[in-house]
């Protein structure tokens, strides 16, 4: 662990680890030094390596980096309240800088050719940067306040400023179409695309507009606030919500799933794991509803009085405040649903990212959270890693469920109260670094159990 406060979540490139802090009081971006990450290697004059000792480089900033740097090749950039710069990855050198105008949003996005930032309250500027020295200026467009992160789709620029959606061509910065919100209400979330679609998320409604034109799409109503940016799975964007996660089919916004309204087999594993009816009850109902099609699992035990509908409810997955993470292959969706935000608590869910189908749900076997709610889990390798909830024993404690076959999580670092995690956590070289409010920055190495 290191003394310092962490302004943005950790960030690798390559085989490094860099993070954007406040170490003294004064704000700066440091390169961690490999070897002594996990206390190894020590320096032969004293028991342990010290801060400095594990900081390869640091670079001095005018104000904090509050949003997570971009690394591209290796170029990492960085945005602060005063200005854009580009420093080289080996040594922190300082490639170029652009200052931005005060009350510019935090936020750019890149491809390889092209960076877009918010250079202004209202307006944003297009950057080439084939060149490592300094970019040359394609464009700058006022397009209305705003404050969620450019999107780069190809030749395209999708901007979400002043209540609008906004279209450019990338490269000269002409505006293509603009749509506001139907009805109009404040976008909640970046844009995503998805193919020729553009999925926005406002107040209470989930909109898809056509990317080439900007004509509406669909439309959705919401049945609770969304609570982060949807996510693309193949040919549908996931939602989470307040209240449920649903899987919507981009062509024509039909709930593909939802978890509010769990299949039967979703619900026969929920009833197995919460243990609140028998096997052979479970087993015997499960064989009616199949032989009957025009009626669910859910609708055959509450019509015969098996399970009060509270509790059927209660077996639903609810809605996640942390991210929900997307495998590499893109079919496992990973997340947690919080039971009790009082506590900030959920239990941990694997779900088939395309059917909706349950693969796991970690809780104490009885329905109770473990899990830190407002933490997003890692997932790599089959095995999730979580931080345990304040209201269980593990509180702060590092999680980890060896495998999507399992449903009982090991303590995989009980290392105590380490503070409030304060950043996601990220994986590199079978090491996770995160940071929390006590202790700064924390490496933990993955091993395996035997």
């Amino acid at each position: 662990e290191m003394n310092l406060t962490a302004t943005a979540p950790p960030m690798s490139l390559g085989d490094a680890v860099y993070l954007a802090c406040k170490r003294h009081g004064e704000p700066e971006f440091i390169k961690l030094r490999a070897q002594y990450l996990t206390g190894e290697d020590v320096p032969s004059d004293r028991d342990y390596p010290t801060d400095a000792d594990r900081v390869e480089w640091s670079v001095p900033l005018d104000s904090p980096v509050t949003e997570p740097p971009v690394g591209l090749g290796d170029t990492i950039y960085l945005v602060t309240d005063t200005d854009i710069r580009a420093l080289a990855a080996e040594d922190g050198a300082e490639t170029w800088r652009l200052d931005l105008e005060p009350g510019a949003s935090a936020k750019l996005t890149l491809d390889r050719e092209r960076l877009v930032v918010w250079t202004g309250p209202e307006s944003v500027t297009a950057l080439s940067i084939k060149s490592s020295s300094r970019p040359e200026v394609l464009w700058t467009r006022e397009v209305g306040k705003g404050s969620a992160a450019p999107e780069l789709a190809g030749e395209l620029c999708i901007v979400s400023a002043g209540g609008t959606v906004q279209v450019l061509c990338a490269d000269y910065g002409t505006k293509l179409w603009l749509n506001p919100p139907n009805p109009p209400g404040s976008l909640r979330f970046a844009p995503l695309r998805v193919h020729r679609a553009v999925i926005t998320v406002t107040d209470d409604r989930l909109v898809a507009y056509n990317l080439l034109n900007g004509s509406v799409l669909w439309e959705n109503t919401l049945s609770a606030p969304a609570t982060q940016r949807p996510v693309a799975v193949g040919d549908t964007a996931v939602l989470a919500t307040e209240s449920n996660i649903a899987a919507y089919r981009v062509t024509d916004g039909e709930a593909v799933w939802r978890t509010d309204d769990p299949s039967d087999r979703n619900l026969a594993q929920a009833l197995r794991r919460t243990g609140v009816m028998s096997r052979s009850q479970i087993e015997e109902m499960a064989g009616r509803a199949e032989e009957d099609p025009d009626r669910t699992l859910r609708e055959l035990l509450f019509d015969e009085g098996l399970i009060a509908d509270e509790h059927l409810n209660r077996l639903a997955l609810g809605g996640c405040r942390a991210p929900l993470i997307l495998g590499e292959d893109g079919d496992v969706l990973v997340g947690i649903a919080e039971t009790n935000p009082d506590q900030r608590a959920g239990v941990v869910f694997a779900l088939n990212a395309r059917t909706g189908a349950v693969l796991t749900v970690t809780d104490d076997m009885r329905g109770r959270p473990v899990a830190d709610s407002t933490v997003a889990p890692l997932f790599a390798s089959e095995r999730i890693l979580f931080v345990g909830s304040r209201g269980s024993a593990a509180r702060g404690d590092l999680m980890i469920l060896p495998s999507l076959d399992v449903t009982s999580a090991n303590r995989w670092a009980t290392t105590g109260y380490l503070g409030e995690v304060t950043t996601p956590m990220i994986l590199l070289d079978s090491k996770v670094y995160f940071c929390t409010d006590r202790r700064g920055v924390i490496c933990a190495e993955m091993r395996d159990a035997n």
